[in-house]
């Protein structure tokens, strides 16, 4: 009895620990090193095809890199445009590796 005590607690531990990223509400998304267009630098681009360009992603990463998939939240910026031009402009909630 004791044993399957045991065994249940383990798989409540192992399924609770299991979360599929620490964002709530956040998509999938992979960060592109648009630096060779004009203006730009790393850019997020969406499961949806979409790109966004962040204002405060290092904020959140030291050395983001080209190519890192994460998971993000974010919200429109109210203000302030950019010379890159790759897509909404966004403030990151909350962005992790997946």
């Amino acid at each position: 009895m004791k044993s399957h005590l045991i065994a249940f607690g383990t798989l409540i531990l192992v399924l609770f620990s299991c979360t599929k990223n620490d964002c709530s509400n956040s998509e999938k998304a992979t960060l592109v090193d648009a630096s060779g267009i004009g203006g730009c630098g790393i850019i997020i681009k969406l499961k949806s095809g979409e790109t966004v360009e962040p204002k405060n992603l290092n904020d959140f990463m030291d050395t983001p890199r080209d190519g890192d998939k994460v998971w993000v939240s974010y919200h429109l910026a109210k203000s302030g445009g950019t010379v890159c031009m790759m897509g909404d402009v966004v403030i990151i909630d909350c962005i992790a590796k997946r």
